[in-house]
């Protein structure tokens, strides 16, 4: 198998595909007397292949999107992380913690309140005091590191005065090397306080780029902390790709794949930890101060040229747990509303999409109805009542839409189409590459084929990939697409959870594996 073929056929992924008939040959040799070979090609097409590369942005996974793929330079910047990942009962947000903040001096005196939240999301903030006869301050670390560079970075804060009473905090803000010695850049400004929250807002540009990443931000007073205050949403962004929120090199990296979808968000994102901690998007919309980020993947899905595949949750989260039947219907209607909210022309809609800063509608055409519905007790009322409950009110009031399955087990029926994840071996894709024109399909049943994933990195399995994938190609008319999942890999201590992944990085660099390289062919 070589890598032009590859290349050859991907593509083909949007065009027709014709049928080919050959006259047999005797003979592979040059030898003169060996008959022609003859083909010809026939004047119509037999079928058409609507196959073409998916990218899976599975949010969260190995500090793929916060750390990886969402450009934010500040770890924990709102002070909503929990030190510990155990899921909580009643309150996705957590009880918060300082965690990845310390001082920027020995009498530096750091505490969290939940007093004068910023906003219900992020009820937590950070008072920052300390010695009246020296500097006080707070620093951040970043994602395992801060790679400087000279390009501009945006920096926001919101800030108050920790005793409620106006003041006037000299500050200087600024990127340095962990031990103060490099100042990359900084600004001196006065912080000018009341008892209200103000967003302040400026720019930094590092005159030098770091050659490790061993840096950090910091904000300490410039003199004696005579009065402290305190901080909520520290933000830090560096240049984007296309003007979005993703980080250029890991962005650039999955649109020359020139995906046709991308699914999002992601799944255990969006069946979330527990019922409670669904993926609700009317909390994922508007200031940044309130949400997640609906629009930002929809968008950046825009930028690459590519198409979402909508998730919807479906009433099961990873902790086992189902929403009984009687109780579907807020979840059902909150899809809806989620569906009106990103393609309605309707005045109603476009007024609150132009609210959140667009106007026009999205495009897509694919929504799929829960995440691996397959595995544990989720098969159980997936097929019993929760799929159907689903389809049958999302196809009446949006009959342009294909509704995708997460399996096809148990009595799902009615399903346009299937997403299928594969955990597979090399082998076991090789043998696939056979098989996948004999799965007893009936002729308006699709394959929306999901993650090749490999249990290895190897040369081997990236080559299995290019059979398997050569193979669905070879099948469009039944098969979708294909992805890769999870996409990224964070290098960072502690801060992977899955392998193998197809791109590898740390604050700085990038590292394209074998995988990868078959998906871009």
């Amino acid at each position: 198998l070589s890598l032009s073929w590859v290349t050859i056929a991907l593509a083909l992924s949007t065009c027709s595909i014709s049928s080919i008939s050959a006259a047999p040959a005797t003979s592979s040799s040059n030898d003169a007397s060996s008959p022609p070979v003859t083909y010809q090609v026939a004047g119509k097409p037999s079928r058409h292949s609507n196959f073409g590369l998916a990218a899976f942005i599975e949010t969260s996974i190995n500090s793929g999107t916060d750390g990886g793929l969402y450009a934010e330079i500040i770890r924990n910047r709102a002070f909503q992380n929990n030190v510990s990942n155990a899921a909580n009962k009643n309150n996705v947000l957590g009880k918060g913690s300082l965690l990845h903040w310390s001082g920027t001096s020995p009498s530096t005196k750091l505490s969290l309140s939940l007093g004068n939240s910023l906003s219900p999301a992020l009820p937590q903030s950070a008072m920052v005091g300390g010695d009246k006869n020296q500097s006080c301050g707070i620093s951040n670390p970043g994602w395992e590191g801060i790679s400087v560079t000279t390009q501009p970075h945006k920096l926001s804060f919101y800030a108050r005065s920790s005793t409620g009473q106006p003041s006037t905090v000299p500050v200087e803000i600024g990127l340095y090397s962990s031990d103060y010695s490099k100042v990359y850049s900084k600004q001196v400004m006065p912080l000018r306080l009341t008892g209200d929250w103000q967003k302040v807002e400026t720019a930094l540009t590092p005159s030098q780029a770091s050659s490790n990443d061993d840096n950090i931000f910091a904000i300490r007073t410039t003199g004696a902390c005579r009065v402290g205050f305190q901080l909520n949403l520290v933000s830090l962004m560096p240049s984007t790709y296309q003007g979005t929120v993703a980080r250029q090199d890991l962005a650039q990296a999955l649109a020359d794949i020139k995906p046709l979808y991308v699914r999002l968000p992601g799944g255990n994102d969006l069946e979330g930890n527990n019922i409670p901690s669904w993926f609700n998007w009317t909390n994922a919309v508007g200031d940044l101060k309130n949400r997640l980020g609906l629009m930002e993947l929809m968008d950046l899905t825009e930028k690459w040229g590519a198409r979402a595949v909508l998730g919807i949750y479906a009433g099961y989260s990873l902790d086992g747990k189902a929403v009984p039947k009687d109780q579907l219907g807020p979840y059902i209607q909150s899809a809806l509303n989620q569906l009106h909210f990103l393609l309605d022309t309707l005045r109603r809609w476009v007024d609150l999409r132009k609210a959140y800063g667009r106007a026009q509608p999205y495009t897509f055409e694919h929504v799929e109805i829960g995440n691996e519905d397959w595995l544990g007790a989720a098969i159980n009322t997936y097929g019993a009542y929760r799929w159907a409950a689903f389809r049958e009110t999302i196809a009446k009031e949006f009959p342009q839409l294909t509704l995708i399955a997460s399996t096809l087990k148990n009595g799902v029926e009615g399903a346009k189409a299937v997403d299928d994840h594969m955990y597979s071996t090399p082998d076991q894709l090789f043998e696939l590459e056979f098989a996948v024109i004999n799965l007893g399909l009936t002729n308006d049943t699709d394959i929306y084929s999901g993650p090749g994933r490999l249990k290895h990195p190897t040369l081997i399995g990236a080559l299995a990939e290019a059979a398997f994938l050569a193979a669905a190609e070879r099948n469009g008319d039944i098969y979708y697409s294909a992805a890769y999942a999870p996409i990224f890999r964070n290098e960072g201590k502690n801060m992977t959870q899955w392998t193998p992944d197809l791109l590898s990085f740390n604050p700085g660099q990038m590292v394209k594996s074998t995988s990868y390289w078959i998906q871009y062919a």
